[in-house]
């Protein structure tokens, strides 16, 4: 007997737990069939470009509004800020011919629901017959799914597609237009200099004479040293392709009204870059016909005594123009987002008071600059083509490196180089006459051999700044360079003692900022006092 009422117990709790199901089953179908009235697309404004003439959207209960003044759309809060257009164009392109996804629910009676009694999002769009078209937009749908969205003459709801959001989810600040950085082509570069804390840590020069007298080595680097340093080149054109493609980010303030809100009134590092450009102008020349005039040829041409025809037509000549530009970039402090704040003046620029933000890499590629990096380690750079004599103190002993003009090389025109070139008398067996001879310790050497000696010798190189001070001033070893030209600078280098070990001091015209590795001087020297012509 209880075993059948415990049957029939556990059969009322089934049929109820079935129920429930049954329950929840309808009110699953009846949600769906609620919020899925339609699949279709449904359009739900369609708007003509041209006739809209104001555009207002509320966001985290601040209000903008934009008119447009002939092509140009205005903050009406403030109609000398530069507002970004393209930003503009993104919100009509969404809300001209906007359509939902789908019928969420034809009449809701709780707005709350959907999050539209309090809005994320209020757009308006006036059209130039006052007639306004009002979006309010809700909560999201989902991760990228859309939104919940309403307009103003019923409380049908739709889900609409993150773009038209997107489009609107945009502050004040973030209207401002951005005014570009000024495009700069890395090899024409022709100064840099950056300060930090009011102090100089870099400043170099390009030298164009001196490039365009072969010279490789052709920027100076004046700073932090004392005396100018040649700079590799190589190095440069690396370091400077930071400012080939600066990118910034926002524009915080077009005004820059108060400056100490971004440090930038007493701005941490200043960057000062000179460059130029390059434009190709077209000039007009009309060239004359000359000799006889040929009454068969084409009335636009004459012809020549040698049979050449000129036209009277108008050729065009390209000329390369080249404008030289400043660009200064003042650094401030850095956001909550880690990006610095910026000032870029430069000519030219329509707001050159605006306050950017910038990426925190970009900066630090132009402001972490090791200045030894970009110096040229070789310690005597003298070409032998300008030596006179080195004169080299090694080991309580003196040794000189000479070179002379050969006298018994004859100076030849052009004319006659050529044609002793092409002369059938001319001796393949017989020897090229040097321009020079080559002198060690007074005695003539084989060309050769002396130029191996010479590149060694010029190939000592710096191996790193000094680092500590040591008061021991004897030179260990000099070299005094004398040059064949009254124009070229003497070089006197002096290595001194440092650590006894690894390293020398070296002293380049009485200036001493470098190392050289020890062993590699030592070997230099081993090689110059044993040096024997064959």
């Amino acid at each position: 007997m209880a075993r059948k009422k415990k049957k029939a117990g556990t059969l009322v709790i089934l049929l109820g737990v079935l129920l429930l199901m049954i329950l929840l089953y309808c009110l699953v179908i009846n949600k769906k069939e609620e919020e899925e009235v339609t699949e279709d697309a449904i359009t739900l404004t369609t708007l003509e470009s041209d006739k809209i003439t104001e555009i207002s959207y509320t966001t985290n209960g601040t209000t903008l509004t934009y008119k447009k003044s002939d092509d140009t759309w205005l903050d009406q809060s403030d109609t000398k800020a530069p507002v970004n257009q393209d930003y503009i164009t993104n919100m009509l392109s969404n809300i001209l011919n906007l359509s939902a996804d789908k019928i969420v629910v034809e009449e809701a009676e709780d707005l709350d629901e959907y999050g539209l009694d309090k809005p994320t999002l209020v757009v308006t769009v006036t059209s130039d017959d006052n007639t306004k078209v009002e979006l309010t937009i809700g909560d999201s749908l989902g991760v990228g799914s859309g939104y919940y969205a309403k307009l103003a003459d019923k409380n049908t709801v739709y889900a609409v597609a993150e773009d038209i959001y997107s489009a609107f989810n945009h502050t004040q600040t973030e209207m401002l237009s951005i005014e570009e950085f000024p495009e700069i082509t890395t090899t024409n570069i022709t100064n840099i200099s950056t300060t930090k804390d009011n102090n100089p840590i870099f400043k170099a020069d390009y030298d164009q004479s001196a490039a365009d007298a072969g010279e490789y080595y052709a920027w100076n680097i004046s700073k932090p040293y004392k005396t100018i340093q040649k700079g590799n080149p190589t190095n440069f054109d690396s370091y400077f392709e930071s400012y080939s493609s600066v990118s910034l980010n926002e524009c915080v303030d077009y005004k820059g009204s108060d400056l100490s809100k971004y440090g930038l009134d007493k701005p941490s590092a200043t960057i000062d870059l000179s460059y130029y450009t390059e434009t190709t102008e077209d000039s007009a020349n009309t060239t004359e016909g000359s000799g006889s005039t040929d009454t068969t040829s084409d009335a636009s041409t004459t012809s020549t005594s040698d049979g050449e025809a000129s036209t009277n037509d108008e050729k065009q000549e390209e000329t390369t123009v080249r404008t030289d530009h400043k660009v200064k970039i003042l650094v401030g402090d850095k956001n909550d987002d880690g990006e610095y704040y910026v000032q870029v003046k430069a000519d030219g620029r329509e707001y050159g008071e605006a306050v950017y933000t910038i990426a925190t890499s970009a900066i630090d590629a132009m402001l972490d600059i090791t200045p030894y990096d970009y110096v040229c380690n070789l310690v005597q750079l003298v070409d032998i083509t300008s030596l006179d004599n080195l004169t080299v103190q090694a080991n309580e002993k003196t040794y000189t490196l000479a070179v002379t003009p050969n006298p018994d090389k004859k100076t030849e025109t052009k004319d006659e180089a050529d044609d002793l070139k092409d002369s059938d008398s001319s001796d393949e067996d017989s020897e090229e006459v040097s321009d020079s001879l080559y002198y060690y310790n007074g005695n003539k050497v084989e060309e050769k051999e002396f130029k191996n000696l010479y590149q060694d010798l010029i190939g000592i190189t710096t191996a790193g700044e000094i680092k500590k001070e040591v008061s021991d001033s004897t030179p260990v070893y000099e070299f005094d360079f004398t040059r064949n030209s009254d124009s070229l600078e003497e070089l006197h280098v002096s290595y001194l003692p440092y650590d006894g070990v690894n390293f020398y001091r070296v002293s380049i015209n009485g200036e001493e900022n470098f190392l050289v590795e020890k062993a590699a001087v030592d070997k230099v020297i081993k090689e110059l006092t044993e040096f024997k012509s064959k």
